[in-house]
């Protein structure tokens, strides 16, 4: 019984680790371009991916553009979902 109790927990942390990744928000513009560009290879059809990647890249810039010298805010033109980042870069 105990070693299921160890195994089921183990598991949920496992999961809540998991999402916590997923959801964490990108150190930079360039980062959170990334992050826009893999979900593009992973959710747009293939007939529309070169237009979300030249979206991605355009908000990559700006992002560059609206920073305060330390932080900016990268809004995603794949999903509309807006991540603060920790660096202009």
């Amino acid at each position: 019984m105990k070693n299921i109790i160890a195994t089921v927990a183990g598991l949920i942390l496992s999961i809540a680790f998991a999402v916590s990744s997923v959801y964490a928000e990108p150190a930079s513009c360039s980062a959170a371009g990334a992050n826009c560009r893999a979900q593009v290879k992973l959710k747009a059809p293939a007939s529309e991916q070169a237009s979300f990647m030249a979206k991605c890249a355009a908000a990559v810039q700006q992002c560059k553009a609206s920073c305060n010298g330390k932080t900016s805010v990268y809004v995603s033109n794949f999903d509309g979902s807006q991540h603060p980042t920790g660096s202009c870069k």
